[in-house]
């Protein structure tokens, strides 16, 4: 990997679920590879829980109003909290300032923020949960049920930066997978967890595209490793 992210200031984002050891390994693969990691914000299961869907959706119509991206317009309601959020990491200014108090609310907030920023990273890395093992019949249910819409619209706001989505594409129903079938144009990395997932997610970084990409060995991925020119 070299010093291919010199330069490069990062936020890393934990997704519902996410493992803290896996954000740990992206973070110190992107360190290593001379990005600053600038940043840490965790998003709650308010960001995509089904159940939160309606309260999104009336969210959404306040923060697009305070959006600089003109892609945002036309997004969907996800579409428009997850570019609320990027434009959280990666800008400055009073428009800004609103979306950061309207999605770290207190009372039902979407995002957390652990190490701040200040606006100042130029790419942002999103990992999520692992494949969830197959409970026992008998197992309650998990009590989240999650909403693809909002990994899509995560997904489309991360490609509008050359940001990259990790997580899990074992099944067609995971995170990975979904977003990958749906077309967005962002750059997917699946395995998390895995040391593939953590060096793909540093060389994806090092090689904008303005296509889709798919990296790593689950279902949808075009190629394990990114070519690196």
């Amino acid at each position: 990997l070299g010093q291919s992210l010199a330069g490069k200031s990062v936020v890393t984002l934990t997704l519902p679920g996410a493992r803290s050891e896996d954000v740990t390994s992206v973070r110190e693969t992107l360190t290593g590879a001379g990005a600053q990691v600038a940043g840490a914000i965790t998003l709650s299961d308010n960001w995509d829980s089904q159940a939160m869907s309606q309260y999104r959706t009336t969210l959404s119509t306040t923060l697009a109003s305070h959006l600089a991206s003109g892609a945002a317009k036309t997004a969907s309601a996800d579409g428009v909290v997850g570019y609320s959020i990027v434009q959280v990491l990666t800008t400055t200014g009073a428009e800004t300032d609103l979306l950061r108090q309207i999605l770290t609310d207190e009372s039902t907030p979407i995002m957390t923020i652990d190490e701040d920023a200040n606006g100042g990273a130029t790419a942002v890395v999103a990992v999520g949960p692992r494949a969830q093992a197959t409970a026992a019949s008998n197992a309650t249910p998990s009590a989240v049920t999650s909403n693809p819409d909002a990994w899509v619209g995560l997904g489309q706001a991360l490609g509008s930066t050359n940001g990259v989505l990790v997580g899990d594409a074992s099944t067609r129903a995971a995170m990975i997978s979904q977003v990958r079938a749906s077309g967005t144009v962002v750059t997917t990395v699946d395995s998390v967890g895995t040391t593939l997932a953590a060096v793909d997610t540093a060389l994806a970084l090092s090689t904008p595209a303005t296509s889709a990409r798919a990296f790593g060995v689950g279902t949808g991925a075009q190629s394990v490793i990114p070519s690196v020119k």
